[in-house]
């Protein structure tokens, strides 16, 4: 019986932070406060980093990527400080960050690894939030940061951080390649050439029954921009539709790429072929959660 619990105790502690993909997102227009109003339909997927967290004498984070800071720069590092300020926490803590989302890929990780670790905070000081307070800590530190707060796909409005309940979404197989390239998302919005969608042009989403409703709602305003800057990333979308991806698509503003695909024969070919010809980029078969 002891060792049941002493289980549950363990994964208590260590807990995955999911990546998330945009499958549509629509750019509408420039805010007063420099920012840009999005329209945007966010959905986890099944590649995560691990967050392990320990009892310490002071705050740390170790991090299995030399190029994660791990200072006050680190989403975590700033949420723990925003928690300590408000609530005075009673603990330090050592957090291990197993990272396998690669920073500047358009997936999320870092917002992911906010949320995450602000649930198992709470958790472990007994420290009783609402979602609303949760969101106004997250609110802090990014735009896209509440979503992970949630396990279903969600609307994001604003600047990303209006959140409203999506339906369930149908299940479809994802091929992501994520090439050794960092995007500056602060860039990419602030390029002359950013086309923006007027608000009444943009999709007004229903319900979807399946891969083909999906495929035909998925629309990405940087594709353009990012293309051009990066050929070899529009290399990656291509070849995964040649190889039978329904449609491919950037995430965010990139560098990932992710292809839908309807069966799990072709994504396995795609995926073959695909290590193959980009040796120098990650590529993984997934699902949507």
């Amino acid at each position: 019986m002891w060792i049941f619990y002493d289980m549950k105790r363990l994964l208590s502690y260590i807990q995955p932070s999911y990546a998330k993909i945009n499958l549509f997102l629509y750019i509408l227009n420039k805010r007063g406060d420099g920012y840009h109003n999005i329209y945007t339909l966010f959905s986890k997927i099944t590649l995560c980093d691990y967050i392990i967290l320990e009892k310490s004498d002071t705050f740390k984070i170790i991090c299995n990527m030399p190029d994660v800071p791990i200072d006050e720069r680190n989403l975590i590092y700033k949420t723990y400080n925003i928690l300590s300020k408000r609530y005075g926490l009673k603990d330090y803590y050592k957090v291990y960050l197993i990272k396998n989302i690669p920073t500047g890929s358009g997936l999320g990780g870092g917002s992911s690894n906010a949320a995450t670790f602000l649930n198992m905070i709470c958790s472990y000081e007994e420290l009783v939030l609402s979602l609303e307070e949760k969101a106004d800590i997250l609110s802090l530190l990014g735009s896209d940061t509440s979503f992970f707060l949630y396990d279903n796909p969600m609307i994001g409005c604003g600047k990303g951080e209006k959140l409203y309940n999506a339906f369930k979404l149908p299940f479809f197989y994802i091929l992501l390649v994520i090439p050794p390239t960092s995007i500056s998302t602060s860039l990419i919005y602030n390029d002359r050439d950013l086309t923006l969608t007027p608000e009444a042009s943009s999709v007004k989403i229903h319900d979807l029954r399946g891969i083909c409703d999906v495929v035909k709602y998925m629309y990405n305003g940087f594709e353009d921009i990012v293309y051009q800057k990066y050929p070899f990333i529009l290399a990656i979308k291509e070849s995964m539709e040649y190889l039978g991806a329904r449609k491919a698509m950037l995430s965010g503003t990139g560098s990932a790429v992710f292809g839908v695909f309807s069966s799990r024969q072709l994504i396995e070919k795609a995926f073959y072929y695909m290590s193959l010809k980009f040796r120098g980029s990650r590529i993984y078969t997934l699902i949507n959660i």
